[in-house]
Parts: structure tokens; C-alpha cells; sequence
């Protein structure tokens, strides 16, 4: 990675260009005066000043106050600390911002959808498993993978049985699957030769109830995920 590309990474996690060239140079030159980090940078000398406090307000640098005063990056451990906090404090401050919008928009838009999408193995994981737990009679389940599922989808499909869901298996017939499902007995496995799993963007088919439907198809880096529900 060169400076340029640590620049805009940095920038990326939330500082400015020149916090992020000022503290890489730091970095690189262990401590300097302004007119040192102002030659060697492309940030102007007045900036320097400006940027450096703002640096040391988020915790990055530390000041000597001498004449001229020198500057001295914190240890990577702390300046990446300093990041991790401040990316958890957003974070849980604006999702306890859209958690108090939920209850008026929540989830009543999704429900009032016939069809919609989602796209990305974890989200269409959550979503299946999601809709695993919402099943009142049945779950109908088949991947060209069953050897070695996500614990998430193993743990929904575990307490849908547990709840007295009849939950089956869709696999083509000698397909491998993993154990924690051939040894549960409220599990049944439908093997047919008539399971197409020949198509190489084929990845998951959800029934529950017959009454909601999710194809899950690979799609790039991601499998995308379409899902329906059966009126």
C-alpha cells in the first residue's frame, strides 16, 4: 500500500486529507516541528497547526509545547483504539437513532411487499433464518451445500423443530449433508433425482408455510436473494 492509498483509507474511516497526510508522515518520521511536516507533506505550513490540534483533540498526536512545538504521533494500538471507538460510537448512535424510527416505519412496508430482494450470503442467511423462525407448519429447505451450513441457519431450523415446525430437507439423491441434521430425528431429508442442482448460479430454495418463497441465486461476489410471498 503506498501513502496515497493509507490517505484515503484513513479518509475512509473518517479524517480529513490533511489529518490523514499529516499523521502519516508522523508516523513516518516519528515526531517534527510544522516547517518539517509542511516540506515533506503537501499540506501548507499554516494548515499544519490547524490540523495537528484537530489531531490531538481525536487523540492521534501528542503536542510538545516548546518553540516551535514539535509534534509526536500516539502508538498504533492507540490511534487504531481511537478509530474503533469512534466508529462504535457512530455506529450505536445512529442505530439508536433508526431504532426510534422503526416503530413508525418499521417493518410494515416489508410486509405489505408481495415481492422483495436482498443481496449478500450473510443478509439472505439472516433473512432465511428470519423466516424460519416466523414458520407456523412447515419449513422446506434445499442448497447444493448442505456439508457445511451456517450455525445461524442450523440453530433456526433446530428451534423450528423444537416449536413442532415439520421442517424437510430438499437434497438430490447421494448429496452429502452434515450431521448435526441426518442425527436429528425431527428432520426429514426428501432425496429425489429430480432435484435440479446442475445450474452453477443455483444456490438455496426456501418454502415456509407455502405460503412465503425464497430463491437465492449467485450473482457476483454475493449470492442475491429474491424473495416472494405466495398468495
Amino acid at each position: 500500500m503506498s501513502d496515497n492509498e493509507a490517505t484515503e483509507s484513513l479518509k475512509e474511516l473518517g479524517l480529513s486529507t490533511y489529518e490523514a497526510r499529516v499523521f502519516i508522515t508522523l508516523v513516518e518520521i516519528g515526531s517534527g516541528t510544522a516547517r518539517e511536516i509542511a516540506s515533506v507533506t503537501e499540506v501548507p505550513r499554516p494548515q499544519v497547526y490547524t490540523t495537528a490540534h484537530d489531531l490531538e483533540s481525536r487523540g492521534f498526536i501528542s503536542i510538545q509545547q516548546s518553540n516551535p512545538q514539535v509534534f509526536q504521533p500516539v502508538s498504533l494500538d492507540e490511534a487504531k483504539a481511537q478509530l474503533e471507538n469512534r466508529f462504535e460510537t457512530q455506529r450505536d448512535s445512529v442505530f439508536d437513532y433508526l431504532e426510534s424510527l422503526e416503530p413508525a416505519t418499521g417493518n410494515e412496508a416489508e410486509e405489505n411487499e408481495d415481492v422483495w430482494s436482498i443481496t449478500g450470503k450473510t443478509a439472505i442467511t439472516e433473512r432465511i433464518a428470519k423466516l424460519a423462525s416466523e414458520a407456523n407448519q412447515t419449513i422446506l429447505y434445499g442448497s447444493p451445500d448442505l456439508v457445511d451450513p451456517s450455525p445461524d441457519l442450523v440453530t433456526a431450523l433446530e428451534a423450528a423443530c423444537e416449536r413442532g415446525i415439520g421442517v424437510t430437507l430438499l437434497a438430490k439423491s447421494g448429496q452429502t449433508i452434515d450431521s448435526s441434521w441426518i442425527d436429528n430425528d425431527n428432520i426429514d431429508i426428501f432425496y429425489s433425482s429430480q432435484v435440479n442442482q446442475s445450474n452453477e448460479y443455483a444456490e438455496r430454495i426456501l418454502i415456509v408455510d407455502l405460503d412465503v418463497f425464497l430463491l437465492s441465486i449467485r450473482g457476483g461476489k454475493a449470492d442475491d436473494g429474491s424473495c416472494r410471498k405466495v398468495l
